[in-house]
């Protein structure tokens, strides 16, 4: 199977910060496992992409939204709502465009997921590998 070269997905704390764009769809991840959308191998690829990159939030459009009058530039909002370094910030502002809130999400067959390194490694090589920051 070949596997997508990008920029690491940044993981700080029980948030996972990403680029959609470089991630893909979750069609083209069962494409690349080669595995049809309704079977029993394709709903679990399918709840572990979810688990992960499902219901993203864009956090420029949040910050343009709701904190541009509070803050400065993206930078400084990163760093008060998340509670990140600056630097990490910059690499944030940089190359990620959106994230997702890794507490709330509980899902049995994401759970299991953790304890299958194989499957971990092939899975986190396809969406673009997995840098933590904690």
């Amino acid at each position: 199977m070949k596997q997508r070269t990008s920029k690491a997905n940044l993981k700080f704390n029980n948030y996972l910060f990403f680029n959609l764009y470089e991630v893909g769809t979750k069609a083209r991840l069962l494409n690349l496992y080669k595995v049809k959308k309704n079977s029993y191998a394709g709903e679990v690829i399918g709840r572990i992409y979810d688990l992960y990159f499902g219901n993203p939030i864009n956090y420029r459009k949040e910050f343009r939204r709701y904190y541009k009058k509070e803050f400065d530039n993206c930078e400084q909002y990163l760093v008060c709502r998340f509670n990140m370094s600056e630097e990490l910030a910059r690499k944030v502002c940089r190359n990620k465009k959106y994230y997702v809130d890794l507490e709330w999400k509980g899902d049995q067959v994401g759970d299991y997921f953790s304890y299958d390194d194989e499957l971990k490694n092939q899975f986190w090589g396809f969406v673009g590998g997995l840098e933590y920051e904690d």
